[in-house]
């Protein structure tokens, strides 16, 4: 079992690395072409890009991250862009607007933390004064996001490893049944009663899970609201849960 288990995710972990690094460099060469051959004008009309920005404050996060809230120079809504929660953007400076004084071609690379109709707000590590000061004109871009592509290589090559043994990793690639208990002895979980029958099997069902357990369905159907009851009955067993999501933040 262990050799057949460690073969499969072997060839596994090499195939993905394999298809990450091609993704990965695809995105770049195609990020670059972009920039090279569109003018910004043109990259805001596709969503890429949003042009004609200025600070509109600036505040902290959890880590000491600095947070730009950026919105239109001319008031009102952004124009149509395709940058949501997490991508990785690159910040210039345009033109001082005071001045009109052409800016350098510096770019601050951040993750956007929100967005809405008229306003994004985008997370640094650190944001030089002259980017902070009243009357700079201020661009966004899409960039390549190296950031999700980094943390997928450190979780495959993890799987790779020779002293990586979980339960989890048999039933995925061993072929090795979940396996499930319900311990009689346990207190029965506290779980809302706005919940219809299908959900709270779920959430039964999970609890019972000793590896792994997968609740899906079609759109619609509160797999999100259910998993949240999930997380507070874990809790209120005394469990420890780590929620995880697709962000950068």
């Amino acid at each position: 079992l262990c050799t057949m288990m460690h073969g499969n995710v072997g060839d596994f972990v090499r195939r993905q690395l394999s298809l990450l690094d091609q993704e990965r460099q695809a995105e770049l060469d195609q990020t670059a072409e972009l920039q090279q051959t569109v003018s910004a004008k043109e990259r805001e009309k596709r969503g890429v890009c949003l042009r004609k920005l200025k600070l509109a404050g600036v505040s902290h996060a959890i880590g000491g991250r600095t947070l730009a809230k950026l919105e239109p120079v001319s008031g009102g809504l952004l124009p149509p862009h395709k940058m949501g929660v997490g991508d990785i953007v690159g910040l210039r400076r345009s033109i001082d607007l005071k001045k009109g004084r052409p800016a350098g071609d510096d770019t601050l690379r951040g993750v956007v933390y929100r967005c809405s109709g008229t306003r994004i707000t985008v997370a640094f590590d650190e944001v030089p004064e002259d980017i902070l000061r009243e009357g700079v004109l201020l661009a966004i871009e899409k960039l390549a996001n190296d950031v999700t592509y980094r943390r997928y290589r450190d979780a495959v090559t993890l799987l790779g490893a020779e002293s990586t043994q979980h339960n989890v990793i048999e039933v995925a690639f061993a072929g090795r049944e979940p396996h499930f208990h319900h311990d009689p002895r346990r207190p029965e979980p506290k779980i809302s009663a706005s919940l219809n029958p299908s959900q709270r099997a779920a959430i039964e069902f999970a609890l019972g899970a000793e590896d792994v357990a997968l609740i899906h369905g079609p759109p619609g159907t509160g797999k999100t609201t259910t998993v949240v009851e999930f997380i507070v009955a874990a809790v209120s067993r005394g469990e420890k849960v780590l929620a995880c999501g697709p962000s950068n933040i």
